[in-house]
């Protein structure tokens, strides 16, 4: 039996500067012909964690981006790759070009939230890489042991009582942070409900 070659998506990763996304990387595909020539993109497998109609699973996006390729190539067939799109500095002449920001606490528990929520893995077909098992060291035997002279036992140090605790002090609850909804909040909020979601997407950093 035979599968047949699955298509590509049409969704284009640069529509989406500012987004939290959950990379799957699967291969490079080679010799990809577009406007600009040949290009060897790479095929990843993603989820729009921060979509406006809730997290979106999207399969063999390709991804011709120079700088991204260089960030996902690594990853190909291991743990997924999770960070903020953004647009770089350009050098002269040239656009900008489009980056992979590191995430923070709160990007990493919204995509554990959704992960959670999918039973692990939105792409059953994706598999990591298992890591090879470290080689067992060889046994190695124990020292005959030393025989040691009796000493007299030391006399017990005296215990001082006990100094009784200061009463607890109930501290005041932290402010909690809460994000702004967007203008389809609706849509969000039953798209999230239908995952069994509970926490808010969280919000771009003011500088991406």
């Amino acid at each position: 039996m035979f599968a047949q070659p699955a298509p590509s998506s049409d969704v284009k990763i640069a529509d989406y500067v500012g987004h939290l996304i959950l990379f799957y990387p699967r291969s490079i595909r080679a010799g990809v012909i577009t406007s600009n020539g040949v290009a060897d993109p790479i095929v990843a497998d993603v989820v729009i964690l921060t979509h406006p109609d809730g997290p979106k699973a999207e399969a063999n996006v390709l991804i011709f981006q120079k700088v991204l390729i260089g960030s996902l190539k690594n990853s190909i067939g291991q743990d997924p790759v999770l960070g903020r799109l953004a647009r770089g500095v350009a050098k002269p002449g040239q656009s900008a070009p489009y980056v992979l920001n590191e995430y923070d606490q709160n990007d990493a528990a919204y995509a554990t939230q959704y992960l959670n929520s999918v039973g692990g893995n939105p792409f059953p077909s994706f598999q990591p890489a298992a890591q090879a098992p470290a080689p067992a060291a060889a046994p190695v035997a124990a020292p005959a042991p030393v025989p040691v002279p009796a000493t007299p036992a030391a006399p017990l140090p005296q215990v001082p009582q006990a100094v009784p605790a200061a009463p607890a002090v109930a501290s005041a609850p932290l402010p909690q942070t809460v994000p702004a909804v967007p203008p389809n909040g609706a849509e969000l909020a039953a798209a999230m409900q239908a995952l069994g979601m509970q926490q808010m997407p969280p919000q771009a950093p003011a500088s991406a």
